[in-house]
């Protein structure tokens, strides 16, 4: 019997060269967390929501838009982290910056820590 293997593509990603390698990287658990994301943008959820709330943040001291503070914190609730609490952890794990439109690498802009979604 020959294994065939599925391919899932992920639109909301910019295309990347895919690149499978073993290493002691700490990774997610949360990967189904981008077929969240895939619903998402389909029925766009987000972003309406994100039109419907009044933003009276000073734009000029503002890190995190309000789409990517409702991706982070509705990804999370899908996932099971129903405390803010849990922000910080998540907020370098590689599945939940790549939904949330951020690089999935170390180095790479972090997503909002436990005070900036109790602001939220």
């Amino acid at each position: 019997m020959i294994a065939q293997s599925a391919v899932l593509p992920y639109p909301f990603s910019t295309p990347r060269p895919l690149a499978v390698q073993f290493s002691s990287l700490e990774l997610s658990s949360d990967a189904g967390i981008l077929l969240a994301r895939q619903a998402d943008e389909r029925l766009q959820l987000c972003q309406r929501l994100a039109h419907c709330i009044q933003d009276e943040r000073n734009p000029s001291k503002t890190t995190h838009s309000m789409m990517q503070l409702l991706q982070q914190r509705i990804y999370q609730l899908v996932a099971g982290y129903e405390d803010a609490n849990d922000s910080t952890p998540l907020r370098h794990d590689p599945i939940f910056k790549l939904a949330c439109g951020r690089l999935p690498l170390p180095q790479a802009e972090c997503l909002a820590s436990q005070p900036t979604m109790s602001r939220l």
